[in-house]
This record gives C-alpha cells, structure tokens and sequence, in this order.
C-alpha cells in the first residue's frame, strides 16, 4: 500500500481500494510519526513546501500546467500530515530539539545526556537571530553556526546547498572529523554569507564516538539534501563504521 494510502487510512479519509486496511502497528507507528511531523513543522513551513514544489512544477512545463489565482491552500492539523506524507518521509533521524535559548556567546545552552544539536543565527542589524527550519533566507545573508555537545564525540558540520556544493564548516582546516568542545555552547570561528544558489541550504552536525571523514558521507548527504530528502541512520552509520546521530536544519531560498 502506498505511504499516502496509508496516511489517509489513518486519518479516516477513504482511498480507491476499499479491501485495504491497517494493523494495529501500522497505526501506532503512523499515530508517532504523525506526533512528530505536528511538532517539527508548522503549517505555514508545509504551505511553503508545497507552494515551492508547485512553483519549480509550473516553472518547468510552463507550456502544459498552470495554477490558476483562485487556488488557496487552506491547512489544518490534517491538511499538514497529508502535504508532508506526499513532500517528506515519515520518518525522522535522531536529530535533537532546538532548545528555547538565544546564542549568547558562552555556555547559553547546556543538554543533559550524550546528545548534542547545531544550531544557526542570522546577523539581523547586528543581533543574532536564531533560525528554524523553513525560515526564509536570502543571497547575502550572514550566518552563524555554534553548535552544543554533552559528550565528547567526533563531528563535522557541513552544509549542501541548491547546486548540489557540499562546504564544511568544522573542522576549519580539514575533511576529517574533529572532537567537539563539551559543556556549553561554541560558536565556529567565522560567519558564512550564502551565495546565489537556489531553493535550499541545508546544514548537518553529524556525530560520531569514532573518527570519520567527510568522504566517507559525502555522497549520502547530496543524496538525501533538499526538500525531500530521507535521512537513514543506519546507512549513515553503516558509512561511517559506527553509530552516529545528525542534526540538521534546512533554510528555504
């Protein structure tokens, strides 16, 4: 059965095959994943998704489809879970939660447990900005990334943009991952200016208790960047030869 099959199940709405239906598991797990989606993205992060996959539809068969002026998306709870079982996976990596706390230079944020989460600012006259995924970026922005770590853990933090270029933030000087400062939060060195390339950029803090280099996961992340790109944790650590987590954050051009 399709993913948006089930979806609709779930949700009590009907699908072409009246001889379908769901376990008891497969209703848990859609009733999690469901949980999760409500709480990762907002309805107005999903109308933006489904308004840019539209736009960039239109844009390559002007000749053959056009959305009339009278088309309005209209989302509720619902209307959010089905846009996203069409736009995204219904499952999520092990990313950790933003934390309700503005970058203030030293130790702003403290995680419990071995966990650790990269976050991004926007320099907006002079105050640094933390953003979310969905949030609206333009060419010429200045960026920040700092990141926490409760742990010790080798990481790299890199980011892939709309033309498919993969640039690594940390460490500074190498392709190779680096241990991550514990305790607080730390800022990388430098700011980043996006360029003119288009729809995304999208950054990952990718962790790891061994050592790993970026040519290792290279491919996976170009692989999975975009707007509908599937993070798989296992393969991720089947590449890199232990168990790792990710965070990431996707910012919309």
């Amino acid at each position: 059965m399709k993913t948006l099959d089930k979806e609709k199940l779930h949700l009590g709405e009907e699908i072409e095959d009246k001889t379908e239906n769901l376990t008891q598991g497969e209703n848990d797990k859609l009733t999690n994943s469901d949980k999760e989606i409500l709480e990762k993205y907002s309805s107005d992060f999903v109308k933006s998704l489904v308004e840019n996959k539209l736009s960039k539809s239109t844009a390559s068969k002007k000749e053959s489809f056009t959305i009339k002026p009278s088309f309005v998306f209209k989302f509720s709870a619902v209307a959010a879970v089905l846009a996203l079982a069409l736009i995204l996976p219904l499952s999520f990596s092990n990313s950790t939660k933003v934390y309700d706390s503005v970058f203030e230079g030293e130790s702003a944020i403290r995680l419990k447990g071995k966990s650790s989460a990269l976050f991004v600012y926007r320099n907006e006259n002079g105050k640094a900005v933390r953003l979310s995924t969905g949030t609206k970026v333009s060419e010429g922005d200045i960026l920040q990334l700092s990141y926490v770590c409760a742990d010790p853990e080798y990481a790299l933090i890199v980011s892939v943009d709309g033309n498919g270029v993969v640039t690594s933030h940390f460490p500074e000087d190498s392709t190779d991952s680096a241990l991550l400062e514990k305790g607080g939060e730390f800022p990388l060195s430098y700011s980043y200016k996006l360029d003119d390339a288009p729809s995304f950029e999208r950054f990952y803090l990718v962790t790891s208790d061994k050592e790993f280099s970026l040519d290792s996961i290279e491919d996976f992340l170009l692989s999975i960047s975009g707007i509908s790109g599937k993070i798989d944790i296992e393969e991720l650590s089947n590449l890199v030869g232990s168990e790792v987590s990710i965070s990431d954050i996707m910012l919309i051009k």
